[in-house]
C-alpha cells in the first residue's frame, strides 16, 4: 500500500492515540513528519521509504524501525529529550541507503541492528546517551562509513563485520568501543575527548589522530593487523597519534603494522606494548609519565629518540636488564642515523663497541674482539722481525710444526701482555714498522680487555 506522508501527519497530529503501527507500507516520496505530542511511539515493520525526514519535537518520544528499506539518505532530528531510535534491518534483503541522525537534545538511546547495507553512510550530531550499531556479522555486510561530528555521547559501540571508514570529529564521548571489523577500514580522529577508547579484533588501512584529542581513563588497541594489499610503494596501514593525552591505562597489544608513529603525546598513566611488529615504530616529542611495559616487540628501523625515550623510563624504573636492551637499540640506530650522515667519526667510535661486546652486552663478544686482535698484531708483529723472529711461518714437517707453535705460543701470551718490554721477542733493534705495530696491539688488546670487563658488568649498578 502506498501511503501520502501529509496522511501521516494529519492522522498523527489528531489522533488520540500515542502508539501507531506502520506494516508494509510504502512511501514512494519523500516523507517529512514531525512527533508533536509528547510519549508519541511509532513503529514501522516492513515498511519502505525512499527520503526520509523526522523531526521530534517532544519529550519520551520513540520511533522503532523493523525490516524497513531506506533507498536513500534518511535524516532524523531530535529536539525534545529522553527520546529513542531503534533500527533493526536483520530481515534479508533489506538495505540502508544512508542515516544522518541530528540530537539537539539529548537522546537516550540510537540502536541500529542491521543485515545489509547498501554502501550507506551513516552520521550522527548532537548528544546521545548510546549509541550502538550491530551488524549480524555475515559476509555480505557492507558500511561505506561512520561519521561522529560534534556528538556528546555516553556510549558509542560498534561492531561491525565490514566498514570503511570511522570518523570522529570534535566530540565528548565516555566510552568509545570498536569490534570486529575486517575490512579495510580507515578511522580518523580529530579533537576528541574520551574517557575508555577501546579498538579489537580490528583489521584497517589507517588509523590517525590529529588535532588535540584527550583520553581520560583507558585506551586499548587489541588484535589490530593490516590487510596486505601487495603494494610497494604505498602505505598499507599508518597507525598517528598526534597531540594526543592519555591519562589513564594504555595498551597497544596484538598489533601488525608497518609504521605506528606517536607524535607529541603525553602519557600520564601505565603504558603497554605487547606483541607488536612494526617496521618502523617511532615516539616523537613525547612524554611519558607513568610506568612503560614492552614485551615482544619488533621495533624494526625506529628512532634514536624512541629508544632514548624508553631506555630513562627503564632507567627511571630500576630496570636495569630492559635498559640495556634499548641502550643497545639506541645505539644500534645512532649507527645507522651516524651512517647516513656521514658522521664517520662517529660511525667508528659506535663501530668498534659493537664488534667489541656489542655495545655492553656480551661478554664473550668481548673476549672473542681480544683475541682476533692480538692475534692479528702479533703476527703482523713476527713478520715484521725477519731474520730475528723466533720461528718461520710455512710447514717443512710435524716436529718443526709443534715445535715452532710452542714457541709462538709463548711469546703470543707474553704479547698479549701489555707491559710486556719492546725486546721480549730479541735483543737486536727491531724496525720502526714492528716498534709500530707492537703500539697498535697493545692499545686494541687494552682496549679488548676494558670492554669485556664492562660486559661482565652490565648489571652493576655504577654502571650507567
Amino acid at each position: 500500500m502506498q501511503v501520502n506522508s501529509g496522511d501521516i501527519q494529519k492522522y498523527l497530529d489528531e489522533s488520540g492515540k500515542l502508539k501507531f503501527d506502520f506494516v508494509d507500507e510504502i512511501f514512494p516520496d519523500s516523507i517529512k513528519l514531525s512527533l508533536n505530542k509528547s510519549q508519541q511511539r511509532l513503529r514501522f515493520r516492513g515498511c519502505t521509504f525512499n527520503n526520509v525526514d523526522f523531526i521530534i519535537l517532544q519529550h519520551r518520544c520513540a520511533l522503532e524501525f523493523v525490516g524497513c528499506s531506506f533507498k536513500f539518505n534518511c535524516q532524523f532530528t531530535v529536539d525534545a529529550d529522553n527520546c529513542q531510535l531503534t533500527f533493526d534491518a536483520t530481515v534479508p534483503n533489506i538495505f540502508f541507503g544512508g542515516l544522518i541522525v541530528i540530537a539537539n537534545r539529548p537522546l537516550d538511546e540510537l540502536y541500529l541492528r542491521t543485515q545489509k547495507y547498501r554502501d550507506a553512510t551513516i552520521e550522527f550530531n548532537g548528544r546521545y546517551d548510546s549509541i550502538s550499531i550491530v551488524s549480524s556479522l555475515k559476509e555480505d555486510d557492507s558500511l561505506n562509513s561512520i561519521t561522529l561530528f560534534g556528538c556528546n555521547a555516553n556510549k558509542v559501540n560498534v561492531n561491525f563485520l565490514r566498514l570503511t571508514l570511522f570518523d570522529i570529529e570534535n566530540s565528548q564521548i565516555s566510552s568509545l568501543r570498536l569490534d570486529t571489523i575486517v575490512s579495510n577500514l580507515v578511522i580518523r580522529v580529530f579533537s576528541i575527548d574520551v574517557r575508555l577508547l577501546e579498538l579489537s579484533n580490528l583489521k584497517v588501512d589507517a588509523i590517525k589522530f590529529e588535532g588535540n584529542n584527550k583520553v581520560t581513563e583507558s585506551l586499548s588497541f587489541n588484535r589490530l593487523s593490516y590487510i596486505d594489499h601487495g603494494l610497494n610503494s604505498v602505505d598499507v596501514i599508518n597507525i598517528e597519534i598526534n597531540n594526543t593525552s592519555f591519562l589513564g591505562k594504555t595498551k597497544f597489544i596484538y598489533i601488525q603494522s608497518p609504521t605506528i608513529f606517536f607524535s607529541h603525546c603525553t602519557f600520564s598513566g601505565p603504558l603497554y606494548f605487547d606483541n607488536i611488529n612494526s617496521p618502523r615504530f617511532v615516539l616523537h616529542a613525547t612524554s611519558i609519565a607513568g610506568d612503560v611495559f614492552v614485551k615482544d616487540v619488533n621495533f624494526g628501523k625506529s628512532s634514536v629518540e624512541t629508544f632514548t625515550i624508553l631506555k630513562s623510563k627503564y632507567i627511571n624504573q630500576n630496570d636495569r636488564v630492559n635498559e640495556l636492551v634499548f641502550r643497545k637499540n639506541e645505539f644500534e640506530a645512532l649507527l645507522q642515523t651516524s651512517f647516513s650522515k656521514e658522521k664517520f667519526s662517529d660511525v667508528l667510535i659506535l663501530l668498534f663497541s659493537k664488534i667489541s661486546n656489542n655495545y655492553g652486552t656480551r661478554w664473550d663478544v668481548g673476549v672473542c674482539f681480544t683475541l682476533i686482535a692480538s692475534l692479528f698484531f702479533y703476527f703482523i708483529y713476527i713478520s715484521l722481525l725477519g731474520q730475528e723472529a723466533p720461528f718461520k711461518f710455512g710447514y717443512t714437517n710435524w716436529d718443526s710444526f709443534v715445535r715452532a707453535t710452542k714457541i709462538g705460543s709463548t711469546f703470543y701470551f707474553k704479547f698479549l701482555d701489555i707491559t710486556h718490554d719492546t725486546n721480549f721477542v730479541t735483543q737486536q733493534p727491531i724496525s720502526l714498522g714492528a716498534n709500530l705495530i707492537d703500539f697498535l696491539g697493545r692499545i686494541f688488546i687494552a682496549f679488548g680487555f676494558y670492554q669485556t670487563i664492562q660486559a661482565f658488568r652490565k648489571f652493576g649498578k655504577d654502571n650507567q
